[in-house]
C-alpha cells in the first residue's frame, strides 16, 4: 500500500496513513462516499499526498466524472511519477475514452517502472494492436509470458492476439497451456482450430476438427461451428458424401445458433456448400488432369474446388486454399497478420513454377464491409483508396510468387446484385468501387506480366449490376463461370 510522504511528524504521518488505508478499504467495499470524505481530509492536511489524488481519481472514474478523473490522475503523477499502479489506472481510463495514443504511453510508463506488472503488459499489447503496431504486440505479449505467476486466465486473449498478428506457432503453444489449465475450453479450442486451418494442410485440419469434436463438455455452438468447418474441409478434399452428411448433421443445432458475426458467416458457408453439392450432383466434373492449379482466396476459391477445369485450352486439376475472410485490404497492410500468414502457408504448398488463381477482393467490394464503409467516413478519396488497396494486395502476392516463378491469374470481382435494403446512392458508389477495383487489378496484372480473369465482364449487365443468372447465392458464382470468363494477358 502506498505510504504517505511529506515533511510531517511521524505521529501526524501515521494518522494520515491510517486515514488513507481506511479510505482504500472503503473503496474496496464499494463505499465511495465515505472513502472520498477521508481522502479529502488527508489532502486538507497534506495537499501533496499523491496517493490521495490517485484514489480520488478512481472514485471520479466510478461516477463517470471523466474530466475530474483525468485531472486527479495527472495531479497524482505530477507529485509522484514513480508509481506504476497510477500510470496503469490512468492508462485504463485513457483507453476507455478512446485516447489510445496517450493510453499507450501511460502503459509504457507503468511497465518501465514495474517490469513484472503482467496486466499492464497485456493491456499494452491490446493497445498496440488497436494502434496497428503488431511487432510491438508480439514484444508485449512475450514480456507478459516471461513474468512468473502471470495471469493464466488471460491466455485465451493472448492466444487470439498471437493469432491475429500471424504468429501461428505461439498461438498453438498458448492454446495448449490454456487447455492444460482448463481455461475457457470452447473459446481456446476455437482459436486452436483456426490456427490449424491457417496452416493450409486440409487433411491435418480435418483430422484436428474431428478430434476436437470428440472432447466432452463442448457447447452446441462450438460443435455446430466445428461441423461446418468439417464440411468445408470435406468439400475441399472432394469428399462430397461426407460433406453432405456434415451439412445435414448441423440441422440439429440450427435453432439455438446465436446470430453473431462468426455464426452468421458460418451459416453463409453452410448454405453455399449446400448449393455447391446440388450443383455437383447435376454437373459431374471432367476426368482428372495431371496438371495442377491452386485456387487461393476467400470463399470464392471453394466454387471450383477439387474439379477439372479448362483454362486457356489447358485442363487443370484444382486444389482450393481457403483464406477465411481475407480481403485485399488485409494483404495490402504493412503489418504482418493472420491473413498474410495463411497466404504464405498456402503458397508454400505450390511447387516452384506452379500456377495459381488469386481469388480475393469480393469482400472488399460489399455494401456493408470493405471499401464502401471506409470511404463513407470521408477520410480518403475513392480512387486513391481503391488503387492503394489493389496495388498493395498485388505487390504482396507477387513478392512471394515471383521469386519462385509461380504463374498468377488474378481473378476479378463479379458485378454485385442489387441489395434491396441498400440506398440508390450507395449502390452507385458500390458499382464504381467494383469497376475501379477491376480496372486497377487488370492494370496491375498486365504491368507485372501476369493474367487477369475478367469475371466482371461476364456478370455485369448494362446497368453495372448482375441479374443473378451466374450466381449460386447472394455473393458466389456458379462453378461454370470460371471457365466462361475472359482471360486477359499481354501476348
Amino acid at each position: 500500500m502506498k505510504k504517505i510522504k511529506a515533511g510531517l511528524s511521524k505521529k501526524k504521518a501515521a494518522r494520515l496513513q491510517m486515514k488513507l488505508d481506511q479510505a482504500i478499504n472503503l473503496q474496496v467495499q464499494g463505499n465511495f462516499v465515505a472513502s472520498e470524505e477521508l481522502l479529502q481530509q488527508v489532502l486538507a492536511t497534506n495537499p501533496k499526498c499523491a496517493p490521495a489524488y490517485h484514489y480520488l481519481a478512481l472514485i471520479a472514474k466510478e461516477f463517470k466524472a471523466v474530466d475530474a478523473a483525468f485531472s486527479l490522475f495527472e495531479q497524482s503523477i505530477a507529485l509522484d511519477n514513480k508509481n506504476a499502479e497510477v500510470y496503469y489506472n490512468y492508462a485504463v481510463m485513457l483507453a476507455l475514452e478512446g485516447r489510445l495514443g496517450d493510453a499507450e504511453k501511460a502503459y509504457e510508463c507503468a511497465v518501465l517502472i514495474d517490469k513484472k506488472m503482467d496486466v499492464a503488459w497485456f493491456n499494452l499489447a491490446n493497445t498496440y494492436f488497436k494502434n496497428n503496431k503488431y511487432d510491438h504486440v508480439r514484444y508485449a505479449l512475450n514480456q507478459f509470458l516471461k513474468i512468473p505467476n502471470h495471469h493464466v486466465e488471460l491466455y485465451p486473449n493472448v492466444a487470439r492476439y498471437y493469432f491475429d498478428i500471424g504468429d501461428i506457432e505461439f498461438t498453438k503453444d498458448v492454446c495448449s497451456h490454456a487447455l492444460a489449465a482448463n481455461i475457457a475450453q470452447d473459446e481456446v479450442l476455437w482459436t486452436l482450430i483456426n490456427a490449424e486451418q491457417n496452416l493450409q494442410n486440409v487433411e491435418n485440419f480435418l483430422t484436428q476438427v474431428k478430434a476436437v469434436k470428440l472432447k466432452t463438455g463442448l457447447k452446441d455452438e462450438l460443435i455446430m461451428r466445428l461441423t461446418i468447418y468439417q464440411a468445408i474441409g470435406e468439400w475441399q478434399l472432394g469428399l462430397l458424401e461426407e460433406c453432405q452428411i456434415s451439412i445435414d448433421a448441423t440441422n440439429q443445432w440450427l435453432a439455438g445458433f446465436k446470430p453473431n458475426p462468426i455464426n452468421q458467416s458460418l451459416l453463409s458457408y453452410r448454405f453455399f456448400l449446400s448449393q455447391l453439392l446440388i450443383y455437383s450432383r447435376n454437373n459431374p466434373s471432367r476426368e482428372p488432369s495431371n496438371k495442377d492449379i491452386y485456387l487461393i482466396g476467400d470463399s470464392h476459391s471453394l466454387s471450383n474446388s477439387n474439379q477439372t477445369i479448362l483454362l486457356q485450352d489447358q485442363l487443370y486439376k484444382t486444389t482450393s486454399k481457403l483464406l477465411f475472410g481475407c480481403k485485399a485490404f488485409h494483404l495490402a497492410q504493412k503489418n504482418y497478420n493472420k491473413f498474410k500468414a495463411s497466404f504464405e502457408h498456402a503458397i508454400n504448398t505450390v511447387p516452384d513454377g506452379g500456377t495459381v488463381i488469386m481469388m480475393i477482393g469480393e469482400i472488399d467490394c460489399r455494401v456493408n464491409e470493405g471499401i464502401l464503409p471506409v470511404f463513407k467516413k470521408g477520410q480518403q478519396e475513392l480512387t486513391t483508396l481503391v488503387q492503394e488497396t489493389v496495388r498493395g494486395y498485388v505487390s504482396f502476392v507477387l513478392s512471394r510468387t515471383q521469386p519462385r516463378n509461380i504463374e498468377v491469374y488474378f481473378y476479378g470481382v463479379p458485378a454485385s446484385r442489387r441489395m434491396g435494403d441498400t440506398s440508390e446512392s450507395d449502390m452507385e458508389i458500390l458499382k464504381n468501387i467494383i469497376l475501379l477495383f477491376n480496372q486497377t487489378l487488370l492494370n496491375c496484372a498486365l504491368q507485372t506480366g501476369n493474367k487477369f480473369i475478367n469475371i466482371y465482364k461476364l456478370t455485369a449487365n448494362n446497368s453495372g449490376l448482375t441479374d443473378g443468372l451466374y450466381h449460386i447465392d447472394d455473393f458466389h458464382l456458379l462453378p461454370k463461370c470460371l471457365e466462361a470468363a475472359e482471360v486477359t494477358f499481354l501476348r
